[in-house]
């Protein structure tokens, strides 16, 4: 291994800082649950699962994130306009960009390099096909 690449630091994936972070998100909100529509959701959840099997978290999940949003209130521009339409092409775009920043981009010499053993492989595997057809083109101008 190549100094170069023992001072690169490992970068973490950002699927696991959303999942820590919604982790922590989803504990204070289960702390900070008001409303007796809501206890009483999560306690029927509760209610009906035996000791034998565990609460459907999906379920409960759910259920914390409607009572969150009927609490939240709409502020500024999300009055006039829903700003939920957007919501999937925001996330798409985000997680994108997180992606190609972690992207490590090859230097000139690296590209060029790469770029010279395609085409050599390249004429490589044409020469060798070309070369077998016309062996098999041989073969069967004499068989006929």
């Amino acid at each position: 291994m190549s100094t170069e690449e023992t001072n690169v630091p490992k970068r973490r994936s950002s699927a696991a800082k959303r999942r820590r972070r919604k982790r922590g998100q989803t504990a204070n909100a289960a702390a900070t649950v008001q409303g007796d529509q809501s206890q009483s959701q999560v306690s029927t959840a509760e209610s009906t699962a035996t000791p034998d099997e565990p609460v459907d978290r999906n379920i409960q999940r759910r259920e914390e994130r409607r009572a969150a949003k009927a609490r939240s209130e709409k502020k500024g521009v999300s009055r006039v306009m829903d700003a939920e339409r957007f919501s999937g092409a925001r996330g798409f775009y985000n997680d994108t960009m997180s992606e190609v920043r972690k992207v490590i981009w090859p230097d000139r010499e690296q590209t060029r390099n790469l770029t010279l053993l395609v085409i050599a492989l390249s004429v490589l595997a044409g020469s060798l096909l070309g070369g077998i057809d016309w062996v098999l083109l041989q073969v069967f101008e004499n068989v006929t």
